[in-house]
């Protein structure tokens, strides 16, 4: 459902010191050597689902008179989860369905899995409840499946050549990174395919676009024990394209998306994040791509100043640092002007001083408005179903999670040895 999140899970505020007392809320993992320091730190956890790690830190109490902040050590006040939920369940995020609510849920059972295995009772753990989390960030994954590989590479192609003909300016400030990149920059000499992601960073959201290709450093996978479906699935992701948003906490508070049970049956709130790559890549614009004659400038219905702009940008000048103007005038009065006849000459010719005139004829795509329309909840094949993180799959998960926590906190000494994702299945099932 949502891929990373970064949840934090409150404790009632209301709580007795005796009561507190009651429920061993742990610092860190147990057996942990303590740190020069006594402030809180991340504590690594696993998923008893499928091994894969997540990262839990305490989260003191308010500070008085600090709106925000927190102690770093004394009384804990909560927890913070971050975890790649997919890897966390299914043991791969290939495929999978958006589902903050979901994920949130998932979140926080997989805390409680960690409490418990560090020395909480069970009355700590019944503090832990959806309506007191809230989200600092998470990431909703939104995949455009096609009929081969290089076809989804191809559209990868134009959202990189697009993105960065539109968000980046005529001229980076020396030592400014541009808003839309790719890493890595340039492809290996030594391998077959150039595998990169095409990043848009802005403030408070953050867009990513790849082809999730096998065998890639650092990417958690564990195999489904079906071989045909592992096939099966191996091979749609690699003719995916798979867009990323991650919105963080000022984004969510002010859509009123911040606190967990926002997401719960909010389908509207999926369109909205995707939102952001169609306005960051301006697909919604009329953006001229075709070239303009400059024997049309003289009929345009500009005035002279803004034809006296236009002009020189038709030959390749940046006008906002090297027309006359930008040297002459005070620099208030440089930019208003500018903006304003930036403003003018956009909506008469669809050109935008912003972006080189070489990158609008060349390097824009119009098309990709059409590839990139909000592709709705995706909806994975029957038989896939139980074997990625989606609606079918998470009940499952929940129940083996509780069943985990219960025999935990029973003390029972029979449990079987993580990951339990495929408990009881045979190694050999699918292999026709």
């Amino acid at each position: 459902m949502a891929d990373s999140i970064v949840l934090n899970v409150l404790i009632p505020a209301d709580l007795t010191d005796d009561e507190y007392d009651q429920c061993g809320f742990p610092v860190g993992n147990r057996y942990f050597e303590p740190a020069a320091s006594a402030d809180f730190k991340p504590s690594e956890a696993r998923s008893p689902l499928t091994g894969a790690g997540l990262i839990i830190t305490p989260l003191g109490m308010p500070i008085p008179g600090k709106k925000g902040e927190r102690f770093k050590y004394g009384r804990i006040a909560g927890y913070q989860v971050s975890a790649n939920i997919p890897a966390c369940t299914a043991g791969h995020n290939r495929q999978l369905v958006n589902g903050v609510w979901q994920a949130g849920l998932i979140a926080i059972v997989l805390l409680k899995c960690w409490l418990v295995e560090n020395g909480c009772t069970a009355k700590g753990l019944a503090h832990f409840e959806s309506k007191n989390s809230f989200i600092s960030s998470v990431t909703l994954t939104y995949l455009f499946v096609y009929a081969t590989q290089q076809q989804a590479r191809e559209v990868l192609h134009e959202f990189r050549t697009h993105s960065e003909a539109v968000l980046n300016a005529s001229k980076t400030k020396k030592g400014g990174l541009p808003a839309a990149f790719s890493y890595p920059p340039k492809p290996d000499p030594g391998k077959d395919f150039y595998t990169y992601t095409s990043y848009v960073r802005m403030r408070e959201h953050k867009i990513a676009a790849y082809v999730k290709e096998r065998g890639q450093p650092g990417a958690f996978l564990l195999p489904v024990v079906n071989k045909r479906l592992e096939a099966s699935l191996q091979a749609s992701s690699e003719a995916t394209l798979r867009v990323e948003v991650k919105v963080h906490g000022k984004w969510l508070v002010a859509r009123e998306l911040s606190r967990l049970q926002d997401w719960r049956e909010n389908s509207n709130a999926y369109e909205l994040a995707f939102g952001l790559v169609r306005e960051d890549l301006r697909l919604d614009e009329n953006i001229r791509s075709k070239r303009l004659k400059r024997s049309t400038v003289a009929s345009l219905p500009l005035n002279s100043r803004e034809k006296s702009y236009l002009l020189p940008y038709l030959e390749g000048v940046c006008i906002r640092e090297e027309h006359n103007d930008a040297r002459s005038m005070e620099h208030r009065a440089w930019c208003k002007a500018y903006s304003a006849a930036r403003r003018r000459i956009l909506e008469v010719t669809g050109l935008d001083l912003n972006i080189p005139y070489a990158s609008h004829t060349r390097r824009l795509v119009p098309t990709l408005s059409a590839k990139l329309k909000y592709p709705g909840e995706y909806s994975p094949r029957t038989e896939w179903a139980e074997h990625v993180f989606s609606r079918a799959s998470v009940p499952r998960y929940v129940e083996t999670l509780n069943w985990y926590i219960q025999v935990k906190l029973s003390g029972r000494d029979d449990c079987p040895m993580p990951p339990l994702r495929d408990m009881g299945k045979e190694e050999t099932e699918g292999d026709g």
